[in-house]
C-alpha cells in the first residue's frame, strides 16, 4: 500500500544495532483510524503478517492507535509469539505536529531500548534469538493498518552483523 515501505538490509542482523528515524506530523490521536497501528517495525522475513506471531522469528514493533492513549507501546519478540514482552509508553503525550520527532531503537543479544528525541523511555528483554532481523517495515507492516499522517525520514541503521 500507499503508507508502507518494507526494506530489506543487505547483511541480516545477529547481534548488535540501531535503527532512528525522524518524524514530523506526528500527532497519535488525531490521526488514529484503528485500535491499532504498527508505525516503526523490523522482522527476521518479509512476510511482516501474524504469521510471525507463531514462529521462531525475530521482530520488535512500534505500534500506536486508540488502544494506547496518546502515546505507543513498544513489542519485541526475540523468538517469535512465545517470547513476546511489550511495554505502554507516555500515554498521556502532547504531540505539536510541526515537531520533528526521533525515535531510536537500540538492541543486543540480550535486551532492546527505546529512546524519544534522545530521552531513554524503557527498556525489554531481547534474548534467547534463534533468527536475525533483516526487513523494516516503515509505516505500517502487514497486520494493522497505517496511521494517517506521520512523515518518516532519515532512517538510519547501524549494526554488527
Amino acid at each position: 500500500g500507499y503508507d508502507q515501505l518494507v526494506l530489506e538490509l543487505s547483511t541480516a542482523i545477529w547481534t548488535e544495532g540501531t535503527l532512528e528515524i525522524d518524524v514530523t506530523n506526528f500527532d497519535p490521536s488525531s490521526q488514529y483510524s484503528s485500535d491499532k497501528h504498527q508505525v516503526i517495525n523490523m522482522y527476521t522475513s518479509d512476510d511482516g503478517s501474524q504469521g510471525v506471531f507463531e514462529s521462531t522469528e525475530a521482530w520488535w514493533n512500534i505500534r500506536t492507535g486508540t488502544n494506547y492513549g496518546t502515546g505507543f507501546k513498544l513489542l519485541a519478540a526475540p523468538d517469535g509469539g512465545e517470547s513476546r514482552e511489550e511495554v505502554r509508553i507516555i500515554e498521556d503525550a502532547s504531540w505539536d505536529p510541526s515537531d520533528i520527532h526521533t525515535f531510536k531503537v537500540t538492541w543486543d543479544t540480550e535486551q532492546i531500548h527505546i529512546y524519544l528525541d534522545d530521552e531513554y523511555l524503557e527498556t525489554l528483554n531481547f534474548d534467547g534469538r534463534v533468527e536475525p532481523l533483516q526487513y523494516i517495515f516503515i509505516g505500517k507492516d502487514n497486520v494493522y493498518v497505517g496511521q494517517s499522517g506521520p512523515i518518516y525520514s532519515n532512517l538510519c541503521i547501524t549494526y554488527s552483523p
